[in-house]
């Protein structure tokens, strides 16, 4: 299936530039590895998959399956405009990034920076229960880079992911 910017309405355009990438869901990683989704690039197609694990669909809440989207669209559209660019300019900005995080991880801190606040927004038009508390869309939102969270962040989210789930489990 094929989604454009606009899956989850106009507010999607706070991500910028329309990218198209297909929804695949699948198995994403290793046994026994809770990873629950992935973006690759195909280079023959030049599309853009965003992989979903269908094995842990039917355990997470419609706000958690969402996160997962919106964050694998994020990595899409950043993986657009890295190849996009020169290379020369993206070795410069990839030890930019490992000199100002310590990681080599160009995607996560470019998000936790500009994209959370959007998700969140989107996470609550999307919820039907809405929470009176931004902070509990903030906390989902944030799932996709839970190894740069605080411990009491995490603990945040862990609550807002299990009150997501008292929610219910269908998508429907």
């Amino acid at each position: 299936m094929e989604v454009k910017k606009t899956f989850f309405g106009d507010d999607t355009s706070l991500f910028g530039e329309s990218v198209s990438y297909e929804l695949v869901p699948s198995l994403v990683g290793k046994s026994g590895e809770e990873i629950a989704g992935k973006t690759h690039y195909d280079k023959w197609t030049k599309k853009y998959h965003i992989l979903i694990n269908e094995n842990l669909i039917e355990s997470r809440s419609v706000l958690e399956i969402a996160t997962t989207i919106l964050h694998e669209s994020v990595h899409a559209l950043l993986m657009s405009q890295i190849n996009n660019t020169p290379k020369a300019f993206e070795e410069i900005f990839k030890e930019y990034i490992k000199n100002k995080t310590g990681k080599d991880d160009i995607s996560h801190p470019i998000m936790e920076k500009e994209y959370i606040i959007p998700i969140a927004n989107i996470l609550k038009q999307i919820d039907v229960n809405k929470e009176s508390d931004f902070d509990f869309y903030k906390s989902i939102a944030s799932e996709g880079i839970k190894k740069n969270l605080t411990d009491e962040e995490r603990a945040k989210l862990s609550s807002a992911k299990a009150k997501a789930r008292e929610k219910g489990l269908n998508c429907n």
